[in-house]
C-alpha cells in the first residue's frame, strides 16, 4: 500500500497507524517542512520524495476549481493529490479541502478528521446565476452568496472495508 503523507500526518503523528511494510511518500516542500520534526520522532521509516507529474497538476487544479476549494488550497495541498494521483496511493491528510478535492478525483484518502459528502461549492450572483468568479455579476453591486451542495456520500475508508482493516 503506498500513502503521500501532508505535514499535518507528521505534526498529528498519523503516520504510526500506517503498516510497517508501506510505501510512503512526500514532496519536497512539505519534506523541507517538517525534516527537523523527524528527528525528534525518531522517524525511521522510508520516506521517499518525489514530484507530481504536470498532467496530474492540471487535473487536479481543474477538480479544485469545479468543486469551489481553489481557494482554500495552497500550491503544496495541489502538488500532495496531484502526486497521489500519480502514485494510485492514498492521501493521508487532516485538510479538508484537499479530502474534498481527492473524493471528486476519486483518490482514497485518510486523517482523523474526515469529509463525509463530497461538496461542490457554487457562486451565485444575487439574481440566482450560477458564476465562476465574482467579476461575472454586472450591473448594481450585487454581493456573491456561496452555496453548498452536497453530491454524495464518500465512503471514505472504502479500501480498508474490502481488507478488513481497522480505519485510522
Amino acid at each position: 500500500m503506498k500513502y503521500v503523507l501532508d505535514s499535518s500526518a507528521f505534526i498529528k503523528r498519523l503516520f504510526e497507524a500506517i503498516p510497517l511494510d508501506a510505501e510512503m511518500y512526500t514532496i519536497p516542500e512539505v519534506y523541507n517542512e517538517v525534516r527537523s520534526m523527524m528527528r525528534f520522532m525518531l522517524f525511521d521509516r522510508n520516506l521517499k520524495v518525489k514530484e507530481p507529474s504536470g498532467e496530474s497538476v492540471k487535473e487536479v487544479l481543474k477538480a479544485a476549481s469545479e468543486t469551489g476549494d481553489i481557494r482554500n488550497l495552497s500550491t503544496t495541498d495541489i502538488r500532495l493529490i496531484a502526486l497521489a494521483k500519480d502514485l494510485n496511493a492514498t492521501l493521508l491528510t487532516d485538510d479538508l479541502a484537499m479530502q474534498n478535492v481527492a473524493a471528486y478525483l476519486g483518490i482514497s484518502f485518510q486523517g482523523s478528521k474526515r469529509i463525509t459528502h463530497l461538496i461542490i461549492r457554487r457562486r451565485r450572483c444575487e439574481d440566482g446565476r450560477i458564476v465562476k468568479s465574482p467579476d461575472e455579476c454586472i450591473g448594481e453591486a450585487r454581493p456573491i452568496v456561496r452555496r453548498k451542495r452536497r453530491i454524495r456520500r464518500v465512503f471514505i475508508d472504502r479500501f480498508r472495508r474490502t481488507n478488513g482493516e481497522t480505519p485510522l
